[in-house]
């Protein structure tokens, strides 16, 4: 009967024993449960915040295209504006030097009609003299 007794608590030693290292055990593998929640929580929140500048990087890069893209048209527009008043500078020059040239065309002909009417005025004269 002591054998027995002796037996048993020997095997209830045993079983405090695995019961102690079984809740060591899980105490062990909750620890490590919660660091690997903890870390992927963490990463999670990281790859939220790298979603977010994402995000806003698209945005910021949308926005550029639109600027970039009225910045051509208004400069498209600038050069066809620029195109059409050099055209109406050639233009303008164009019909000033014609202007002058028919101005100084008007003058030589005024001339030679005053120096006709002062030839026939002189030759009237000479007739007059003469007569």
């Amino acid at each position: 009967a002591e054998e027995l007794e002796e037996q048993l608590r020997q095997v209830q030693a045993l079983r405090v024993a695995e019961q102690g290292r079984l809740e060591e055990l899980f105490a062990s593998l909750r620890a490590t449960l919660q660091d690997e929640i903890q870390a992927r929580s963490q990463r999670l929140e990281e790859v939220e915040a790298l979603e977010a500048r994402l995000s806003a990087v698209e945005a910021e890069s949308a926005q550029r295209a639109k600027l970039l893209e009225e910045a051509t048209s208004e400069s498209s527009e600038l050069r066809k504006r620029l195109a059409d008043a050099d055209a109406e500078a050639e233009a303008a020059a164009r019909a000033k030097a014609l202007s002058e040239v028919e101005d100084k065309s008007k003058e030589r002909k005024l001339q030679e009609v005053e120096a006709g009417l002062a030839a026939a005025a002189a030759a009237a004269e000479e007739r007059v003299s003469a007569a």
